[in-house]
């Protein structure tokens, strides 16, 4: 009886190994993906369709709406070269230069506000396919319509004389870097949705602006005083002239520093370590003030340590862009 027995288990034993060896070698089943998803959709000037899949549903859409951002990013390289030819060489051709790297990064972070989702279907608990249409017109006007309030009220600030000069110049920068970074790129998407609008008018309209801002900004003139500021100084007026800036002693925007330096002789060192407090004045008012702690050692002298420095001050007043964040620049 127990050899019986014995030989039955080894029987369903083997009869197990057998079936699952079988099911391993079993091809797993290939996805079906729907007719609409492989059949090309043609787009019209109405709409933009794309397709995309994914791990879930929102991923789906969202790949799809990727796909119809890649279209636009393809079909804006052809308004760049309308600006360009018709001012070539000038202003406005060389601000369109200048963001073509901030376009297509708009591009990729663009959120369409008018789209519907036509079709989706799940193809396994993990993976999702679906198709999308996105209204070109619909997307194009809501977006013009914010870049014309925009263009409204710089056109407000611009004419308003009641900040000072620093602060003005300031705000002016902020103005200038949203439209290199947002308005102009919003532009060019627009254009690729719907080029039968007025998109052009807006686009002259924001380089206008950029104009006077850079007018404005290259007729001021710009001072740095203070006392014992030998090499601080220097460091900061050359920044100024690499951005094509007028240092003068009759300014309208004075950079006054105040350093507190201390020297220290330690374990055969000689340091120096220097308070850099920066304000900027403007109508006899401090609109801005920046404190940098710099420092420098030296086994030769303090003089020396001082050099280091000043390499340590310059550093720090580039990396953390001290000048832009004091007067816009």
């Amino acid at each position: 009886m127990k050899i019986i027995n014995n030989i039955l288990f080894i029987c369903v034993i083997s009869t197990i190994m057998i079936f699952s060896s079988g099911c391993g070698k079993q091809k797993p089943t290939p996805l079906v993906y729907p007719k609409w998803y492989n059949m090309v959709k043609q787009d019209t000037t109405i709409f933009y369709y794309g397709t995309g899949e994914g791990r879930t549903k929102k991923d789906a859409v969202t790949n799809a709406l990727n796909e119809v951002a890649s279209k636009i990013s393809v079909s804006i390289q052809s308004s760049f070269s309308s600006i360009t030819t018709v001012d070539r060489g000038g202003d406005k051709a060389n601000y369109i230069k200048h963001i073509t790297n901030n376009v297509q990064n708009k591009v990729k972070k663009i959120e369409f506000s008018s789209y519907k989702v036509l079709n989706f279907k799940m193809l396994t608990p993990s993976k999702y396919v679906a198709l999308v249409s996105v209204n070109r017109l619909e997307n194009a006007q809501m977006m013009l319509d914010k870049i014309d309030t925009d263009i409204e009220k710089y056109n407000q600030i611009l004419n308003s004389k009641r900040l000072n000069i620093a602060t003005r110049l300031k705000e002016y920068m902020k103005i200038s870097d949203t439209i290199d970074k947002e308005l102009l790129p919003n532009c060019f998407i627009v254009k690729s949705l719907n080029d039968s609008g007025d998109t052009d008018g807006s686009i002259n309209k924001l380089l206008n602006i950029k104009v006077k801002i850079d007018n404005f900004k290259n007729s001021l003139a710009f001072n740095i005083v203070g006392n014992n500021i030998s090499g601080y100084k220097e460091i900061i007026s050359e920044m100024l002239t690499q951005k094509r800036l007028t240092v003068s002693s009759r300014a309208d925007i004075y950079i006054k520093l105040n350093i507190k330096e201390q020297n220290i002789n330690s374990l055969g060192y000689y340091i120096k370590k220097s308070k850099v407090i920066i304000s900027i004045v403007s109508n006899n008012k401090i609109v801005a003030t920046k404190v940098i702690v710099v420092g420098g050692k030296s086994l030769a002298s303090y003089t020396q340590a001082k050099e280091f420095a000043l390499n340590n001050f310059k550093a720090k007043m580039e990396k953390n862009k001290v000048l832009k964040e004091l007067l816009g620049i």
